[in-house]
């Protein structure tokens, strides 16, 4: 796995090779990876970030942690299967 550490120096790398960019975070669920919200908080310093997750965490553990006009949360719907 790589580290919020790894991840944050690549980012830099490219805010100061390029400039800054709306980067979509999905696939699997972004919350489950560990210290997610301080990775997120840190990216929303140089980008936009739209976050794509099933709502599975304690949305109230975000409130207040993220620049609601640097972070989108966008929910995905997921209904039940049905047999019939």
């Amino acid at each position: 796995r790589i580290s919020n550490a790894q991840w944050l120096k690549a980012w830099n790398y490219f805010y100061d090779s390029y400039g800054s960019a709306y980067v979509t975070i999905s696939g699997g669920e972004p919350f489950m990876y560990p210290n997610f919200i301080i990775l997120a908080s840190k990216l929303s310093m140089h980008f936009n970030i739209g976050i794509c997750t099933n709502l599975s965490y304690d949305v109230k553990k975000i409130i207040g942690n993220f620049n609601s006009k640097k972070i989108q949360i966008h929910p995905t719907f997921h209904p039940p299967i049905s047999s019939s």
